[in-house]
């Protein structure tokens, strides 16, 4: 047991590094530019926060709390909402110019999402009745490539 709580926490360190290395290089790059005023700051920062949020959120409900509507509701879910999440963070990110090129922006988009994606199937582990899993990583991944293929 003592073996498991140690490499979780290890997993989480590891995890909030690699985290930590994305977000700088975004921030580095978005500051290199003098263009940040507030209006562009709510039009393009605000949907990807709020997005960033909502699936957390979510993340949150216990496991026997979540309605069952149809079959697949997790897929579909896990899908729409990162192609959706990944949508925003691609056009935030062509809207500050701070990567030039399609192809960087998207392997930044799809590294941060799968980040982001890892950390929240973590934070589902420690929800009652919710279990983490690499499928859903994997499901949220494809969502948020086909999100950012719209906006290529």
């Amino acid at each position: 047991m003592l073996q498991i709580i140690r490499s979780r926490v290890l997993f989480l360190a590891v995890l909030k590094q690699v985290k930590d290395v994305l977000v700088v290089i975004m921030v580095n790059r978005l500051f290199s530019k003098n263009v940040w005023n507030f209006r562009k700051l709510i039009y393009y920062w605000f949907p990807v926060i709020f997005c960033a949020i909502f699936i957390f959120s979510i993340s949150s409900i216990p496991g026997k709390n979540i309605p069952s509507i149809f079959s697949y509701q997790d897929i579909v879910f896990h899908l729409s909402v990162y192609a959706v999440f990944a949508f925003l963070i691609f056009r935030t990110l062509k809207a500050y110019n701070s990567v030039k090129t399609r192809f960087w922006r998207l392997v930044l988009v799809l590294g941060f999402i799968f980040v982001f994606a890892l950390t929240d199937e973590l934070h589902q582990s420690f929800v009652p009745n919710r279990t983490a899993s690499l499928m859903d990583v994997l499901i949220d991944c494809i969502g948020a490539a086909s999100g950012s293929f719209f906006y290529l």
